[in-house]
């Protein structure tokens, strides 16, 4: 693989100043969706489980992300029922349970771009209260019409790509841009 960087250039100086946007429109009618596979950034294949532990800000955070052999449907505008596959993610802060979290994917058969449409969220608070801060699925109702689906990670890696990952306005609009090749 070879590393680089996009360098991006204009003789007009109103378009070379102006920040490229992130892809928030997917062609999603096109895909036939499936709730098992991979690509050679993304794994869903149920029973297929991730740990993750590390130390922040003096705290040891271990996180397990593990794909459920269980899907939920998830109902959007013009498309019509898709069926997701269930991943859920565990996070513990010095060895305490704080969240719980249930994500909604689904891979493109077309272009094996893996697509994220929502999460349900437990967070449990020191008070014993529990929040559901940060939930979402693509299709409900938010701040500025309806959630939808983000990508979550393509099937190609394409440098220079800025896209959002998850597009929920007033609770989650993640985004990713791929700025470099060669990293390992």
């Amino acid at each position: 693989m070879v590393a680089g960087r996009l360098v991006l250039s204009s003789a007009t100086p109103s378009v070379a100043d102006k920040e490229p946007e992130f892809t928030a429109q997917f062609r999603l009618e096109d895909c036939k969706f499936k709730t098992k596979g991979a690509n050679p950034y993304f794994i869903l294949k149920p029973g297929h489980q991730l740990v993750l532990e590390g130390e922040e800000d003096g705290e040891e955070i271990r996180v397990v992300i593990t794909v459920l052999h269980e899907t939920e449907r998830i109902l959007l505008p013009d498309i019509g029922w898709v069926r997701t596959r269930v991943v859920e993610e565990r996070e513990w802060v010095d060895g305490e349970l704080v969240e719980v979290s249930r994500n909604f994917f689904v891979i493109c058969h077309k272009t094996n771009d893996a697509f994220y449409f929502g999460e349900d969220v437990d967070i449990f608070n020191p008070d014993g209260t529990i929040s559901h801060e940060g939930s979402w699925r693509a299709g409900e109702p938010v701040d500025d019409g309806l959630a939808e689906p983000g990508m979550i990670m393509p099937g190609t890696f394409l440098l220079g790509a800025r896209y959002f990952q998850e597009l929920a306005d007033g609770i989650a609009l993640d985004r990713a841009e791929h700025m470099e090749m060669g990293l390992k």
